[in-house]
């Protein structure tokens, strides 16, 4: 076999695997998406958020400023 058809022949085949790992990771990519998605409206029916929640949380200035607002997150 030449030079040219053995180079031709692996050219072939790494482009194959490329293909089907491309394939398989976009695959994976899609199955992660709809395991988040269905966790994240389980835990909704469930009353339960599992993306951060924004409150406010007040304190009192012991140096007599006033009072101030911090943002929080319940379930982080």
């Amino acid at each position: 076999m030449s030079l040219l058809k053995k180079a031709q022949t692996f050219i072939s085949i790494f482009n194959d695997v490329r293909t089907k790992n491309e394939a398989q990771r976009q695959s994976s990519n899609n199955l992660n998406v709809a395991l988040k998605n269905a966790a994240e409206m389980r835990a909704e029916m469930n009353g339960f958020s599992l993306k951060p929640q924004k409150r406010s949380t007040y304190f009192a200035d012991h140096y007599g400023c006033g009072i101030h607002a911090v943002e929080t997150y319940d379930n982080v």
